[in-house]
């Protein structure tokens, strides 16, 4: 009690959203209808990608989110329980936090989220020959390539470096 008319409390840790009420001489009275507590960001995955990547950010209070954030710039997004997010890496991006907001407060993550550039192919070399030819790929940003598509035909591939990937021709 503070004054006559006032009375503080903590919110207690982990307290989630509902109403607020106050137990007097065994009688109880509703004070806020609905009480929204705070969200928290416990983990993000993946932590890297290109824009457009979907986020899976998990939690909790996350029903009442109105907007999420990859590096400052609003990202699209779907709530998918109170404890679950969806969103995309907004075109915007760069490397930075990931927050959620809601009217109870905004939650910011501990990590921070990583925009991979797309990969920029400037050479093949050969650009023709038979299956089992290997093709030196250059450029940039494609130290993360997954797949090698030659003919349309996925090809093994070894990533050399940042800027060079080389793949073998696939039969057909």
């Amino acid at each position: 009690l503070v004054s006559t008319g006032e009375l503080r409390a903590t919110v207690p840790a982990g307290a989630r959203t509902g109403p607020v009420a106050l137990r007097v001489f065994g009688r109880t009275y509703t004070v806020v209808e609905r009480f929204v507590a705070a969200p928290a960001i416990a983990s993000f995955t993946p932590s890297r990608g290109a824009p457009g990547t979907s986020v899976t950010v998990r939690g909790y209070n996350f029903t009442d989110v109105g907007a999420v954030t990859v590096a400052g710039h609003p990202a699209s997004f779907v709530i998918a329980g109170d404890d679950l997010i969806h969103a995309s890496v907004p075109s915007a991006a760069a490397e930075g936090v990931v927050t959620v907001t809601s009217p109870g407060g905004t939650a910011t993550s501990a990590g921070r989220f990583e925009i991979l550039a797309p990969p920029q192919i400037s050479a093949l070399v050969p650009t023709a020959g038979g299956t089992g030819t290997v093709v030196t790929i250059t450029g940039s940003n494609l130290l993360t390539t997954a797949r090698v598509l030659i003919g349309g035909a996925q090809a093994a591939h070894t990533v050399i470096s940042s800027t060079e990937v080389q793949a073998i021709v696939p039969g057909a």
